[in-house]
């Protein structure tokens, strides 16, 4: 009840500004979870965009003037060791394998140490792995187009999971596959009494 000349909010009236408040911020927070929902999906696509496509430039780069190849299986992956000469005339070797959980090694060691990234930079129940890396020479391919043993085809598969601990069933995952044909433009350039590896 107001009095005649008191300023100030009734308590039905203070009740009613509460509850048309809670309405509004309800209705603003829904826009607001799925934006973030969005940030987080689009963060992880454009992270695992970055890590496929930086490894498929690396590969490309050291298979280019490679000498030759060998390719094994290892841990349920395709390995690949591959001899390079250097700018001195050396033969070196490199060699390329995945491990699920700590992506792609690059003479043992991780071709980018930010992926997958730590734990500590995950929320919870988020991951990323490699579930598949394969190697393949064209003489496997049966492909009369493609020179024997001179081309190598790279498959590269990446997943980012999101599992929702309050909510078991909200999950979210995503597989993105990188693939790329390297023309191995130095296999036949050796001479015949050059030893390969």
């Amino acid at each position: 009840m107001k009095y005649l000349g008191s300023k100030g909010f009734t308590f039905i009236e203070a009740l009613l500004s509460v509850v048309l408040a809670s309405i509004v911020m309800a209705g603003l927070m829904i826009p607001m979870l799925a934006f973030v929902e969005h940030l987080d999906r689009s963060w992880s696509v454009r992270l695992m965009n970055q890590y496929g496509n930086d490894f498929l430039e690396q590969i490309v780069r050291d298979l280019r003037d490679a000498r030759d190849v060998n390719i094994t299986s290892r841990d349920g992956f395709s390995a690949l060791t591959a001899w390079v000469r250097d700018a001195r005339g050396h033969l070196r070797e490199i060699s390329y394998r995945a491990k699920r959980d700590k992506g792609i090694l690059r003479n043992g060691e991780p071709l980018d140490k930010t992926f997958p990234p730590s734990r500590r930079q995950l929320k919870e129940g988020e991951s990323f792995e490699v579930q598949d890396l394969q190697f393949q020479l064209s003489s496997r391919l049966h492909d009369p187009d493609l020179l024997n043993n001179a081309v190598v085809l790279v498959t590269l598969r990446l997943r980012y999971s999101r599992e929702d601990p309050d909510n078991p069933g909200n999950e979210f995952q995503k597989e993105q596959t990188f693939r790329t044909t390297i023309y191995l433009r130095n296999q036949y350039l050796g001479s015949e009494e050059e030893e390969t590896p």
